[in-house]
C-alpha cells in the first residue's frame, strides 16, 4: 500500500478569527432576516443569550449540535451560516429571499421565521 496522504495544516489564528467574524456576521443577519433578538434567538435555541452573543461576535466555537438548533430556530440551512448565502441558495448574489410562514417545510420554528434559503424545490413562490 502507498503511503497516506500528508493531512492539510491548521488553518493559522488570523485565518480562524477571519472566519470567526464573517460566521457570527452572516449569523446576525439571519436573525435580523427572522425578526430575533439575541435573547429570543437564545432562548428558542436553548442556549444562553451571552454564549449566543459571542457567536455573532466571533468570540465562540460553536458543537455541531447547538448549530444545528440554531438553524432550527433560523429556518436556515447550515451551509448559509458557515459558507454565506451563496452556498445554500445556489444564487450568485446570495441574498436572503423568501419568508416562510411557521408550519411549513421550510424548518422554521418561530412564528415568522423565513427560510432564507427561498421556496423548497418543485413548490411555487
Amino acid at each position: 500500500m502507498g503511503k497516506m496522504p500528508m493531512p492539510a495544516p491548521p488553518p493559522d489564528r488570523s485565518q480562524l478569527d477571519e472566519r470567526r467574524q464573517a460566521f457570527g456576521n452572516r449569523l446576525r443577519d439571519a436573525r435580523h432576516h427572522v425578526g430575533l433578538t439575541q435573547e429570543q434567538l437564545a432562548l428558542r435555541a436553548g442556549m444562553d443569550r451571552s454564549q449566543y452573543s459571542e457567536l455573532e461576535r466571533g468570540q465562540r466555537d460553536a458543537r455541531l449540535s447547538t448549530l444545528l438548533r440554531i438553524e432550527r430556530v433560523l429556518g436556515a440551512n447550515l451551509s448559509f451560516v458557515v459558507d454565506g448565502p451563496a452556498a445554500a441558495t445556489g444564487d450568485e448574489c446570495g441574498g436572503p429571499t423568501q419568508a416562510a410562514p411557521y408550519g411549513t417545510d421550510s424548518g422554521a420554528a418561530t412564528p415568522g421565521a423565513g427560510d432564507i434559503r427561498g421556496p423548497a424545490p418543485g413548490r411555487p413562490d
